[in-house]
């Protein structure tokens, strides 16, 4: 691998970085009922925070993660977001080069036109995992979904796989895209409408089903929502168990289920096929 390619690689784990410092505040401001835009300030001392402190990951370990100002704690969240995001940006572009083989190691691929799916295709998957990596915080620190990020990122994720499916220019393939988007949305949605139904509400709520929108037009396959759905269930109920072993909660203690529902989606996007595959030989 050249040298150019790893910088390149570099600038798109930075670009990551920074989305995850965005995805901090957005979290923060939208539970806030404040204003995404504007600089960034403590949330301690409401102190705005100068430029140099606001570099991803770097500042964090500069400042010892201590506000400049106030010297109060700055949470690991705002470290592990921006980590997360900068290594999902990569694995994104890694991932779909790796079923499209547009970008080789020697950046040799001419015209714009020849990149178009594939830039189409990595910033879907930027979207997509922005948005699980938001499902999983906000959901685990405040037990609710904000419905303005989730329903408004399916739409676009929608949009994003049609556009994506039209530039196949065949008629035949959009409409079975098309086909198979809405039915992977249908049973993420219903699937968790009739627990809502079953349950009156008491063990799924109506961020569930929202989530539920998003993980079918993010997953495309209804197959691979199920698997999601599946894994998310199995990985809830191990770590449940282990809480409650810990006595770090109860049995009657309500635990947040978006962020199962992220993992298990998340690894659904990468190994979705091999589990599948691996169910059914």
């Amino acid at each position: 691998m050249n040298s150019l390619l790893i910088s390149f690689f570099l600038i798109i784990f930075f670009v990551g970085l920074s989305f995850g410092s965005f995805l901090n505040s957005l979290i923060y401001r939208l539970k806030e009922h404040k204003t995404i835009l504007g600089r960034s300030y403590c949330p301690h001392c409401k102190q705005k925070i100068v430029w140099y402190d606001n570099i991803p990951v770097f500042s964090y370990l500069l400042l010892n993660a201590k506000c400049r100002n106030c010297k109060q704690k700055i949470s690991l969240q705002y470290l592990l977001v921006e980590l997360t995001m900068g290594i999902f940006f990569v694995l994104s572009f890694l991932w779909v080069n790796s079923s499209m083989s547009v970008i080789s190691y020697q950046l040799s691929a001419t015209g714009v036109g020849h990149y178009t799916p594939f830039i189409l295709s990595v910033i879907k998957y930027w979207v997509i995992f922005f948005v699980f990596t938001f499902i999983f915080v906000y959901d685990a620190k405040y037990s609710m979904v904000d419905s303005r990020v989730v329903l408004s990122a399916s739409l676009l994720v929608f949009g994003l796989a049609i556009f994506e499916s039209f530039l196949k220019e065949n008629s035949s393939i959009v409409l079975s895209d098309l086909f198979q988007i809405f039915l992977a949305m249908i049973i993420g949605v219903g699937f968790f409408a009739i627990q809502y139904v079953i349950t009156k509400g008491k063990a799924i709520g109506m961020g569930d089903l929202q989530i539920g929108l998003f993980m079918g037009a993010s997953l495309v396959s209804w197959q691979f929502v199920l698997v999601a759905i599946l894994l998310s269930y199995i990985i809830g109920a191990i770590i449940s168990l282990g809480l409650i072993l810990f006595k770090q909660k109860t049995i009657k203690d309500k635990i947040p289920l978006g962020p199962f529902l992220s993992i298990g989606s998340v690894v659904t996007i990468f190994y979705g096929e091999q589990i599948i595959n691996w169910f059914f030989r």
